[in-house]
């Protein structure tokens, strides 16, 4: 067995073994690399460096040499090529897309004359950069620093975007050889998740933590597990996974891909059209403990990732209940809150203008007119705590504070030019009426994070962005149904209800509530979203009617109030029953309920899939980049 490096030459060997003796070669030191029982490759201590081609030769006995390649991706400039041939580029990172021809040495590097790489279609108009005789100029006014050609002729991409998506078209001369050699890669940007495992919601588990816990009460003989991976691209496929000795089953799930578009306004460009999958199991908790796996496949955690999860019950004398809101709160952020309470606490929407008031001026206790000097503080009333001040009309900031953070206005109220997560916490004011002793106090402000779509979202339901009515279709001989809905990156965590609606009245449900706090990479630049909540609320229905008519409620500060989600369960009868038509793809992927795809992105886009779906077994319409590689990994 032989291992070299970027190609199959004397001068490249890295390692061989020879009738069990392994040897590295070329004067590489001991313990650098090393060949295991099933003859791969190991490398002892990866870097960047180690990115690349490796080549390999094998000996088998008595037959001929077997030869190949396997392409090693690391860390920040990362080819994936999957079966199509298409190329995934990590968004934020640098990205490289090969030449076919240089890579797999149909032409040496030594041999290229000129090369010419384009977007879109090989026209003068459309060429990014060009190689020519060693020397590299970016073409059309394109700007320095955007793409560059590299020493196997690959097209760098210093900065992957989601407008880097599409296909690339290369012109290669050869030396010596006047035809000049063409062909096209396609190119699909790639979002890993922002944690590595999928979050099992409701299950105590850390941020890198690919094992958690799940207890639930002795007396419960059903119970829901739902994972998920979220703002991710392409989309990932889940499964859950029973775990027991001797073996493994896979469970039927219910599984919701949906699409995410955030508000422009968030700064999210890395999360931006990206997907969200989630995956839910009803299991009957038989044993004191069962041990269950949810499995994350796709592009986007480079293969396949899992998160383990220990069922366990509780016996009477160490009951536990389910997990609450206050609960997650208490080890995260013990001064959330639900709702709007009555203590005078004032709540600041993120990246907008705040003010907080001063109570004895807004109460007219002190009238604005006599008001000499005021001074707001941070944290405590300390001088290195003042952060602006009023005397008898000059306002001035204080402590090194530039101008524009902050102001007092006309009824003495501090002004927050831009609120963000750190301006939460306690003011405090003094304020000097004249003629008057000196007045003091506090105010407790906190951060508020509106929700990116103003009603709850009910999975697997027809529903447009800001339409407060959805439908979902159940099959004809259906008696039960999972209802869930979510209120996802807000703050504070919202409350969540189902109400089931009939004539005459209504009737508030028995549901199943988890909240969780939502951490995202700082690389995303999502600080409007980060360290919020994300509330799931879930109640199984019996189906008896063809029609029955439910509402999600939320219920917090973040919607100011109360907003709502209507829905219509229908039941389909089979002299009704559509089947859409879909492309088709290599992959299939099995859903446990009729809650697919085409569903979720029928509102969305409705010139390319129907607005219902009857069937169990779909085949997921290949959008390229998006949902195409689901399954396809």
């Amino acid at each position: 067995m032989y291992w070299y490096y970027g190609s199959i030459s004397s001068t490249s060997l890295l390692i061989s073994y020879f009738f069990g003796s392994v040897a590295p070669q070329n004067g590489i030191p001991e313990g650098v690399y090393d060949i295991d029982d099933e003859f791969s490759l190991v490398i002892e201590n990866v870097t960047a460096s180690n990115e690349g081609t490796y080549y390999f030769q094998l000996k088998p006995h008595l037959k001929m040499i077997e030869e190949g390649q396997v392409e090693v991706c690391g860390e920040g400039a990362c080819i994936q090529a999957n079966t199509d041939g298409i190329v995934f580029l990590e968004r934020g990172h640098r990205g490289i897309i090969p030449c076919p021809l240089v890579k797999y040495r149909q032409i040496p590097p030594g041999d290229v004359d000129v090369m010419n790489w384009h977007y879109g279609s090989i026209s003068k108009t459309s060429m990014l950069i060009r190689n020519s005789f060693g020397r590299v100029t970016s073409q059309n006014g394109i700007p320095e620093g955007v793409y560059d050609i590299d020493n196997e002729f690959n097209l760098v991409i210093e900065n992957v975007t989601a407008s880097n998506q599409g296909t690339y078209y290369f012109q290669l001369k050869p030396r010596l050889n006047r035809q000049v050699e063409a062909g096209q890669v396609e190119v699909c940007d790639k979002v890993s998740p922002g944690r590595p495992y999928p979050t099992v919601i409701g299950c105590n588990q850390d941020h890198d933590a690919d094992t958690c816990e799940v207890r639930v009460q002795h007396g419960s003989t059903v119970y829901n597990l739902t994972c998920a991976m979220e703002q991710v691209k392409p989309a990932v496929q889940l499964r859950w996974i029973r775990l027991f000795l001797g073996g493994k089953t896979e469970l039927n799930a219910s599984t919701t891909v949906r699409p995410v578009v955030l508000p422009a306004y968030t700064g999210s460009l890395l999360r931006n059209n990206t997907y969200s999958t989630s995956a839910l199991v009803q299991l009957a908790a038989v044993d004191d403990e069962e041990v269950y796996e949810c499995e994350a496949v796709g592009v986007a955690v480079g293969g396949s990732t899992r998160t383990r999860v220990r069922l366990t019950k509780t016996h009477p004398t160490t009951a536990t209940h389910d997990t609450t809101y206050n609960e997650v709160q208490s080890s995260n952020n013990p001064g959330g809150l639900v709702q709007a309470n009555t203590d005078g606490t004032v709540f600041l929407e993120r990246g907008q203008r705040g003010i907080v008031p001063c109570p004895l001026v807004i109460s007219r206790q002190i009238s604005p007119g006599d008001v000499d000097a005021m001074f707001w503080y941070y944290g405590s009333t300390r001088d290195t705590s003042l952060l602006i001040s009023y005397f008898l009309g000059r306002v001035a900031p204080q402590n090194g504070i530039p101008e524009g953070v902050y102001d007092i206005d006309n009824e003495f109220s501090l002004v927050i030019e831009n609120v963000t997560a750190f301006n939460e916490g306690t003011y405090y004011f003094q304020v000097k009426p004249r003629l008057k002793m000196l007045d003091e106090g506090k105010v407790t402000v906190r951060d508020k994070v509106y929700p990116s779509r103003p009603y709850p979202t009910v999975i697997g339901c027809n529903q447009d962005h800001d339409a407060d009515t959805c439908e979902v279709r159940v099959r004809h001989d259906s008696t039960v149904h999972n209802l869930t809905c979510v209120m996802e990156q807000v703050k504070p965590a919202m409350e969540l209800r189902w109400i089931r609606l009939f004539l005459g009245g209504q009737t508030e449900l028995n549901v199943s509530t988890m909240v969780w706090p939502v951490v995202l990479p700082t690389y995303t630049g999502s600080s409007m979203r980060n360290n919020t909540y994300s509330t799931l609320a879930s109640v199984q229905v019996t189906t008896a009617d063809d029609e029955e008519v439910y509402e999600c409620e939320a219920v917090g500060v973040a919607v100011g109030d109360i907003t709502r989600t209507r829905v219509r369960l229908t039941k389909t009868h089979p002299t009704t029953a559509t089947h859409p038509k879909t492309a088709t793809h290599d992959a299939t992927v099995t859903y446990g309920t009729t809650t697919t795809y085409n569903e979720a992105q029928s509102s969305n886009n409705p010139d390319k899939f129907k607005d219902e779906t009857q069937e169990r077994r779909v085949r997921i319409e290949d959008e390229g980049c998006g949902l195409g590689q689901i399954s396809g990994v």
